[in-house]
């Protein structure tokens, strides 16, 4: 009966089993030089770039300078290990070995890397001296327990002297062809400076302007309707004033047609008669 308990307790589920098959296949994105766009992840591990094709150039270098290779790894591979190449045929026999300058690889270049995931991950290498090459390709090898995966990119390596930036890059800028390469919301030549998000600043700049403009409007349209009223006042006195002057006029001249004979000018008959009485 125990050993039937204990065959029995062999064959239930564990936590082990459920959590292994949740796992995602290791998978991993050369972010910088830029890597060639991936149109069938089937076929990743074919040499030397995972049947990806040329591309456009995103990544330029001089002879023997200092160059940060970046990735991320998505879905992680607990055995995993990186090696970088740089090369200018299909053929990765005739590629070079890139050996990270923290002395991480083996003899073979072979180092440890996409063991945990990372936004960010990278090492720095430099290329090799009187090396120059218009359509090289860098190739980024990673072995896990599926196999080997192969992302490339294409860069130039041109002989002209570019100041470096290696070691110079500030809040995870990466030194790229000479130049720091920011991060979103950093900028500067070493990446030093912090941008300010000016939408907000923007947007309450707008409203203030729109408002100072509507008082503006409410301030000149308050003046002109008071200019028009008082104009208006005073036409309405000017308009009284001459009315009032015409009726006194009018008031005088009856009183000297009553005093004189319109025609003659004499005193009238009427006038005469209420002297007389008086």
């Amino acid at each position: 009966m125990e050993e039937d308990d204990e065959d029995y307790s062999q064959r239930l589920p564990t936590n082990e089993g459920a959590k292994s098959e949740k796992k995602f296949p290791p998978e991993a994105v050369l972010l910088s030089p830029k890597m060639r766009k991936i149109t069938n992840y089937t076929l990743l591990s074919q040499q030397p770039c995972g049947g990806t094709g040329r591309g456009n150039v995103h990544f330029m270098a001089t002879p023997g300078s200092r160059n940060f290779i970046a990735w991320k790894i998505v879905h992680p591979s607990p055995k995993g290990n990186c090696t970088i190449r740089l090369g200018q045929g299909p053929d990765e026999n005739d590629f070079k070995v890139l050996f990270p300058l923290d002395k991480s690889a083996d003899k073979k270049g072979s180092f440890p890397c996409g063991r945990e995931e990372t936004g960010l991950d990278g090492k720095e290498v430099v290329f090799p001296v009187n090396f120059t090459c218009d359509t090289c390709t860098l190739q980024f090898e990673w072995t896990t327990e599926l196999g080997q995966m192969h992302m490339c990119s294409d860069v130039v390596i041109i002989d002209k002297e570019i100041e470096e930036c290696a070691g110079k890059c500030q809040n995870l800028g990466i030194c790229q062809n000479g130049e720091c390469k920011c991060r979103k919301s950093y900028s500067g030549a070493y990446c030093q400076y912090k941008d300010v998000d000016s939408s907000p600043i923007l947007y309450y700049l707008m409203v203030f302007l729109v408002l100072l403009v509507i008082i503006a409007c409410l301030f000149y349209g308050a003046i002109y309707i008071m200019k028009y009223i008082v104009s208006r006042f005073l036409f309405m006195i000017l308009i009284q004033e001459k009315r009032r002057r015409e009726e006194e006029s009018i008031r005088q001249n009856a009183n000297i047609d009553n005093i004189t004979d319109y025609k003659s000018g004499v005193p009238s008959q009427a006038a005469s008669n209420q002297f007389r009485r008086r």
